[in-house]
């Protein structure tokens, strides 16, 4: 099994680096990663998983530290010019990015894991 994670891992470092180096060469900071996470959900979504975005998963009130509404509407168009994935964006509007990926496989044990995907200012 080790070993078989070992050349899984292998075969896919260097997608993996380029995505690391793309999100870094685009940062986004709390709030605005528009782009960044219409990518991971567009990512997800072609692995198979059950995407939620948007308003499905974040809660208006429980956006702490929300940016001005220019700002984000800045940051929206920003991402559809570098090249954000549409299907996801129009959901994102006026902050809302978070992304949750569900993939089911049969009755628990459950699993979760986060990620945060916002840049410092």
């Amino acid at each position: 099994m080790i070993e078989s994670i070992s050349k899984i891992s292998s075969e896919i470092e260097e997608k993996i680096i380029n995505y690391r180096r793309d999100f870094h060469r685009h940062a986004e900071i709390g709030w605005t990663e528009f782009r960044t996470a219409s990518l991971v959900a567009r990512r997800l979504k072609d692995l198979g998983y059950e995407v939620k975005i948007g308003r499905e998963v974040i809660s208006k009130n429980d956006r702490m530290g929300l940016p001005p509404i220019e700002t984000l509407e800045q940051c929206w168009q920003r991402a559809i010019n570098q090249g954000g994935d549409k299907e996801f964006l129009e959901k994102m509007k006026g902050g809302y990015t978070g992304v949750v990926g569900i993939i089911r496989n049969g009755d628990g044990p459950t699993i979760a894991m986060r990620f945060d995907m916002d840049a410092l200012e």
